[in-house]
Parts: C-alpha cells; sequence; structure tokens
C-alpha cells in the first residue's frame, strides 16, 4: 500500500490551512447535513477514557461539542477559522475547552499530559503520519489511549469503495495506517464502521 511523506511539510500544511480557512463554515454547515459523517465521528464517544483530553485537528468543534461537558478537554489545530468557529459554538452551549493553535509534530504539552487524546479525520491531512503519531503518542501518559478515526483501505476488496478511496485520494493522504501502527509495535483494535469498509476507528492502548 502507497505511503506518502512530503518533504515540504510547511508548503504543503499551507496549502492545505488556505483550503481550510475558505471553506471552514461551508464545512461546519456539511457536518450537519451529513448524518452518515456524525454517526462515524460519535462512534468515537464510547471509547474516551480518563479525565483529560486532547482532541487533535477538531475542526469545527462537532464532537468537542459532544464530550465537553464530561471531561477536562484541550483541543489543538492549526487553522484559526476552525478554532474561532469552534469556540463560538462551545461558548453557546456553555460547554469550555483549552483550544491551542499549533503544528501536530510540536504538540505544546508535557509527556504523559493526557489521559486520552482523539483524532478524527486528522490523520489523512497530516503531512508526516510517523512524525505526527508520534507526538500524539508522546503526550498520552502510560495506560492511557489514543482514539483514531480515519480514511484507510476496506480489508476486503469492494467496488465501491475502491471509488471512494480515489476521491478521497484527490483531497487528502491515504495511509496504511494499520502498518503504521505495525511499525511502532502498537496495540491496537482496527473496526471498519462505514464507507463500505474506508472508515477506520483505531483504538491503541499505551
Amino acid at each position: 500500500m502507497e505511503i506518502i511523506e512530503f518533504e515540504n511539510k510547511k508548503k504543503y500544511t499551507e496549502k492545505h490551512k488556505r483550503k481550510y480557512t475558505k471553506f471552514a463554515d461551508f464545512y461546519d454547515k456539511l457536518i450537519y447535513k451529513a448524518p452518515a459523517y456524525r454517526r462515524w465521528l460519535e462512534k468515537t464517544l464510547a471509547y474516551i477514557t480518563g479525565k483529560r483530553i486532547l482532541e487533535v485537528a477538531f475542526g469545527t468543534g462537532y464532537l468537542m461539542s459532544r464530550y465537553a461537558n464530561r471531561y477536562e478537554v484541550f483541543g489543538l489545530d492549526n487553522n484559526e477559522a476552525m478554532r474561532d468557529i469552534t469556540a463560538n459554538r462551545l461558548k453557546a452551549l456553555g460547554l469550555s475547552a483549552e483550544l491551542a493553535i499549533g503544528d501536530v509534530e510540536q504538540i505544546p504539552y508535557q509527556n504523559g499530559f493526557f489521559d486520552c487524546v482523539l483524532c478524527t479525520f486528522g490523520f489523512s491531512n497530516f503531512p508526516d503520519g510517523p512524525a505526527a503519531l508520534k507526538e500524539m503518542l508522546r503526550v498520552i501518559k502510560p495506560g492511557g489511549r489514543l482514539i483514531m478515526l480515519d480514511m484507510n483501505y476496506p480489508k476486503k476488496f469492494h467496488v465501491v469503495a475502491n471509488f471512494l478511496i480515489l476521491f478521497y485520494k484527490s483531497e487528502c493522504i491515504i495511509r496504511d495506517i494499520s502498518g503504521i501502527f505495525d511499525s511502532f509495535k502498537l496495540t491496537y483494535s482496527d473496526m471498519e464502521i462505514g464507507g463500505f469498509g474506508t472508515v477506520h476507528l483505531y483504538i491503541v492502548d499505551k
């Protein structure tokens, strides 16, 4: 399977940042018109553990708004427009979280600071998957958990899935996430939860 990592990370990141800044409001509205997408996001909720949670690449905050009343919540994203929509959403709901702008390869928290790190549909947009994974694992305490929801190849061939993969590749990076986890010698589960097997929910226990 193809794994693509970008040497010019800054150029790649800035390109995607401009795209998501331009479409932040549209993306936020789209979530509410896509029930399947919301269901995929919400399937992560049952696996959150501990008290202190970091959501990486939190987007416009739909998922965060579903759990922020139950945990001490932190968020990291590199897009100010997305951050502002999230902040306004949480404030309107009477919820709070510490939202930071930053780079997933340089998470501004100490080792083992979080009980759980959550990343949904972000890994396929990071310019360097292994570097991002290493940093997310760094800030999870021993016995903590990484929850990752993203697109990947289906375990079994499906015609529709192949077309979906081609579509995904036009917008983001399809990585062999299980292969990357194996290279880190991680203990994890891999569940296909939608998209004809192209949407995977990974639970990594550290």
